[in-house]
């Protein structure tokens, strides 16, 4: 199992999350992590809260991710369920629902080491890039990689992926060309993930990721639907 894959959203779903990222209020990250975030992401609670090393992370994780979901405006919601919605989840979709379990987005790429999004929540994680460009430089930076760690005995679920990063495997190396979408296996620790640092920071790499869970559906003749919080489902 490779633990993730890669291909190129249609022309109109491009055009459809290009024209909502081009409706959001973008500033910049007050972190310096990110170039830019956008405030539809970032409400209140979630903007000046940090972890706390005291408290559960897991749980502290899924409640600002809950926050931001239901934070989202209607336009939001809709964008992003059609990506889920569309002929690439078709193999999935004729009998399943998707429920998400979280939605960012930022502008930048900082670099990352080797994680897993596991602790998030959500079986599964899509990301799409948003660039300037339909072939992307590599020179430029902001690739995303994905790989397995080996198992140890003695692995659990908290798994150390920086002091073990000579021992993954690599699967694949992704370049963020504008509507490339890499969907991600999220239920197993095992498999985990890094992106690059760009080396010209002001270039756009908007970043777009979702975590979800598929649910079976009661009716499978029944148009598939995408499960957000407060009861909101679109279809």
């Amino acid at each position: 199992m490779k633990g993730g894959s890669s291909s190129t959203l249609p022309p109109h779903l491009i055009l459809l999350l290009e024209a909502m990222t081009s409706q959001l209020h973008w500033y910049p990250d007050p972190e310096g992590i990110y170039k830019l975030i956008a405030e539809e992401f970032r409400p209140a609670e979630v903007l000046h809260s940090r972890f706390h090393k005291e408290k559960d992370h897991i749980q502290e994780a899924k409640h600002f991710n809950q926050l931001i979901l239901e934070s989202l405006n209607d336009q939001i919601m809709y964008a992003l369920s059609q990506v889920l919605l569309s002929e690439c989840f078709s193999e999935v979709s004729g009998q399943h629902d998707f429920v998400m379990k979280f939605a960012d987005l930022w502008d930048g790429s900082e670099g990352c080491a080797w994680h897993s999004d596991a602790i998030e929540g959500g079986a599964f994680v899509v990301l799409i890039y948003l660039t300037d460009y339909d072939d992307w430089d590599d020179a430029l930076g902001g690739q995303f990689e994905y790989g397995k760690v080996p198992y140890r005995d003695g692995d659990n679920c908290l798994i150390h992926y920086v002091d073990r990063a000579d021992e993954i495997v690599s699967n694949g190396i992704v370049s963020p060309a504008n509507g490339t979408m890499v969907v991600v296996n999220n239920h197993n620790h095992f498999m985990a993930h890094r992106c690059f640092q760009l080396t010209r920071p002001e270039e756009k790499r908007i970043t777009i990721t979702l975590g979800f869970d598929l649910k079976v559906k009661d009716d499978f003749q029944v148009q598939s639907k995408v499960l957000w919080p407060n009861h909101v489902a679109v279809s």
